[in-house]
């Protein structure tokens, strides 16, 4: 069993790691048992919406061609090579490495476990923020709520399946509630119904 943070250590090395991310992205928030206020918790989940930026391309043409490129990205890995302070998290499912991907990364920062979330198009904030709030049992029963209204989640969009899959817009967690018909809950209040 994994030893657990205090909310209060979670919280305060949450927002130092934002601070050394924060201009590189959009938006930047804590999710997961932190954002529920639990009184301890087994990582630090947080969600973001990188910025994305131009740069020179590489192979024939990179004097002048420009190619778009994740800021984010190219701050984790430089924080990851120039700190000790934040390591390659554990193993994935599949048993690779798995520190960077274009949507996750998973590290360790101060020694603690994280988990950062990118939102990025056509992904929807209020979809990913939602489900990784958690917790995971609430998670779980609100995708598979929105089969019973003809809609589901696929890769961070909400899709309609009685309009073609046509994707229904949730920029906020408020949106992603409305759409499944129900009321928002506040996050520490979030338990899957029986």
């Amino acid at each position: 069993m994994k030893d657990k943070i205090p909310l209060n250590v979670a919280e305060d090395v949450a927002k130092e790691f934002i601070k050394k991310i924060a201009d590189v992205c959009d938006r930047v928030e804590i999710a997961g048992s932190v954002r529920r206020r639990k009184e301890t918790v087994g990582d630090v989940e947080i969600c973001c919406v990188p910025k994305m930026g131009k740069a020179r391309g590489a192979g024939l043409f990179a004097d002048t061609e420009l190619v778009t490129v994740n800021l984010l990205d190219e701050r984790m890995q430089k924080l990851l090579s120039l700190s000790q302070a934040i390591s390659p998290g554990d193993k994935a499912k599949n048993g690779r490495k798995a520190p960077f991907s274009e949507r996750y990364y998973k590290f360790r920062y101060a020694g603690y476990p994280f988990d950062l979330f990118c939102v990025i198009a056509p992904r929807q904030w209020g979809i990913i923020y939602c489900i990784r709030t958690g917790p995971k049992e609430y998670s779980h029963w609100i995708v598979t709520h929105a089969w019973t209204k003809n809609k589901r989640c696929v890769e961070g969009e909400l899709l309609d399946l009685k309009n073609d899959m046509a994707r229904i817009p949730c920029p906020e967690e408020i949106d992603f509630y409305r759409a499944l018909e129900l009321e928002y809950v506040e996050p520490e209040k979030r338990v899957a119904p029986m």
